[in-house]
This record gives structure tokens, sequence and C-alpha cells, in this order.
């Protein structure tokens, strides 16, 4: 993976550490930057855990053929791409998701055995 993809990925970590945190709206837009910033001055410090990552799922000649493949116009393409297809993916996950819950608790509802007060929440 180069850097140019952690810098890439970096907005879609941004939104989800800004949910975790619950940060404010208002405070999106100039923590972002600051974000990526952080983001490109650490990326010395992630890239050896990233490696690590890449090394527990690639053979050394799979990570070769990768690094390859991304000097391609179509790896170029494939890094320019992949944060926005993850964060369609993520958007359309969680509206199916709901979408599966509220069938999935129509389905207990329907239950005669079903008693909402043992719902834990």
């Amino acid at each position: 993976m180069s850097v140019r993809m952690i810098e890439q990925l970096a907005p879609q970590a941004f939104q989800a550490a800004a949910e975790d945190f619950g940060l404010a709206d208002e405070l999106k837009t100039d923590a972002e930057i600051l974000f990526v910033e952080e983001a490109r001055a650490e990326m010395a410090n992630a890239l050896p855990n990233l490696a690590k990552i890449y090394a527990q799922h690639y053979t050394p000649a799979e990570l070769e053929a990768l690094a390859a493949f991304y000097e391609t116009p179509l790896g170029k393409k494939m890094l320019m791409v992949e944060p926005k297809i993850l964060t369609d993916w993520e958007a359309f996950s969680r509206d199916w998701a709901k979408s599966l819950m509220a069938k999935v608790l129509m389905r207990l509802e329907a239950r005669p055995s079903y008693h909402p007060q043992a719902r834990s929440a």
C-alpha cells in the first residue's frame, strides 16, 4: 500500500473517528483538515504496522506483485477509486443492516413467546 492510498483513506478514517467522538458538525471541516495533516505526519509510524498486517495476509511474492499492480493504470485507478467505493459500501451497508434489523424485530415480535420487557438495552 502506498502513502498515497493512506492519504486517500484518511478522510474516511476521519469520518469514523468523528462519529466515535461525537464531533460537532461545525468543527468537522477544520478538524478534517487537521486530521489529514496529523495522518501525514504520523504516516512513518503507521507504515511499519501496516506492513506487518499485509505480511500476515500476503507472501513476499504476492506483495511484490501487488506493488507492481499499483504502478499500472488500473492499479492507480484502484488507489483513487477504492476509498470512494468503501464510503459508498459503508453507507449502503448501514441502511441495509437497518432494514434487515427492522425485519428481524418484526419477526421476533410476531412470535407468541415475544416479551419486549425482556429485551436488554
